[in-house]
């Protein structure tokens, strides 16, 4: 994903699994701190109610995101 489409409210999917996110997974951008951006993804937990969230620095970890 590149800089400029990472905003609040971006629909995301991520290219390769990470930290516990498989590949695949969808999630969406909820908030932009100025140097990166945090993703909200969705049944991530199995069902569980809780909604795991992860933070994308917008210089160097976007590459795991694309635009959905």
């Amino acid at each position: 994903m590149k800089i400029g489409d990472a905003r609040v409210g971006r629909g995301v999917i991520s290219n390769r699994e990470f930290a516990g996110v498989p590949k695949g997974s969808l999630g969406k951008i909820v908030e932009d701190y100025g140097t990166g951006v945090t993703v909200e993804w969705e049944d991530i937990d199995g069902g569980m109610g809780r909604k795991l969230r992860d933070g994308f620095s917008k210089d160097f970890d976007l590459q795991f995101l694309d635009a959905r």
